[in-house]
């Protein structure tokens, strides 16, 4: 959830400067949005943000796991 949260808020952001400063009119010119390329735009910023945001949540995880498994191992040793 926080990974696809985060992924359209960046997503978004990046459109939204997009469309601001739309130098070459490439998202708008003459009452016409460019949807395709919009949009294509937005996906290319939300799907890695997305994928950074679980595969850092997975590391998180995974460290937390190992780190609970060794200290788990020396509280039975002692």
């Amino acid at each position: 959830m926080l990974a696809v949260i985060a992924g359209i808020f960046v997503g978004a952001h990046a459109m939204y400067e997009a469309w601001i400063y739309n130098v070459g009119e490439d998202i708008h010119s003459d009452g016409v949005i460019h949807w395709g390329y919009w949009l294509i735009l937005g996906m290319f910023w939300f799907i890695p943000i997305s994928s950074i945001v679980i595969l850092l949540g997975l590391l998180t995880a995974g460290i937390v796991e190992l780190w609970a498994r060794l200290k788990g191992r020396q509280n039975s040793s002692k």
